[in-house]
């Protein structure tokens, strides 16, 4: 398994080939060998791509085909990884500061709107490894500008979503499979998430597209993602599932 790493561009050479300044990225790695592997790794790319259709804030990534060679024994190794965006990149972009230690935040420093957004698009892809009290896998902005603070999440590899053969159900939510959707939003209401879930439905077909277009899928991976996509919609007309409460 290859941990994430940190990348570091000389800012010279990003420009003589018209790139961005941005000179620090981190990248994903792929976490399991061969096309489970590449599957993975290109779904959760996907994730990334369908949240920017749903949200003004967002982290940038780009697919790279990166290649590993052991300083010790020679070998090499050919795969894809996601670039993505560095924090002070995106605090630049955002004009915003991020808050790493921004426990328990109120629900009424955030902007509403946002707030629901990414509560919902976490139960759309079946992901419970996050929190945000404790601000685990979300990055947490506080615009310059005073105005609400604003989630954005990453690191999606242990949703429904992807469905990667190693991620396991959140037992502390008691979840059955790791593709039942619970929403983890307690001090959300029905009526509060109404909005987000207008902009989720006005957004189906360019989300479908999203993952029809995406080249680097089977037809089998696209079928099964889309059937997913679908589960969630209906979920929706049938009412937000939430966690059991427990005594």
């Amino acid at each position: 398994m290859f941990p994430p790493l940190k990348l570091n561009f000389p800012k010279g050479q990003l420009k003589e080939k018209g790139l961005s300044e941005e000179d620090e990225l981190k990248l994903i790695t792929h976490c399991v060998e061969g096309e489970p592997g590449k599957d993975y790794l290109m779904r959760e790319y996907l994730v990334y791509k369908l949240f920017e259709k749903l949200s003004p804030v967002f982290i940038r990534v780009h697919l790279a085909k990166v290649k590993y060679i052991d300083p010790v024994t020679g070998e090499k190794i050919n795969a894809w990884g996601i670039l993505v965006d560095d924090e002070k990149a995106m605090e630049r972009r955002y004009q915003a500061d991020l808050c790493e230690d921004c426990f328990s935040f109120p629900k009424e420093g955030f902007q509403k709107e946002q707030l629901c957004l990414v509560f919902l698009f976490e139960y759309l892809i079946s992901n419970t490894d996050w929190s945000s009290a404790m601000v685990r896998n979300l990055y947490l902005l506080r615009p310059k500008d005073g105005s609400g603070a604003m989630l954005i999440p990453y690191d999606f590899d242990f949703s429904g979503f992807v469905n990667a053969s190693y991620a396991r159900p959140n037992t502390d939510f008691k979840q059955t499979h790791i593709r039942e959707r619970l929403f983890l939003g307690p001090d959300l209401s029905d009526e509060e998430i109404k909005p987000a879930i207008e902009l989720f439905r006005s957004k189906r077909k360019e989300l479908e597209t999203v993952i029809r277009e995406f080249r680097y899928l089977s037809g089998e991976s696209k079928i099964d993602l889309l059937d997913f996509l679908d589960g969630f919609y209906l979920s929706l007309g049938q009412g937000i599932k939430r966690p059991a409460q427990t005594e």
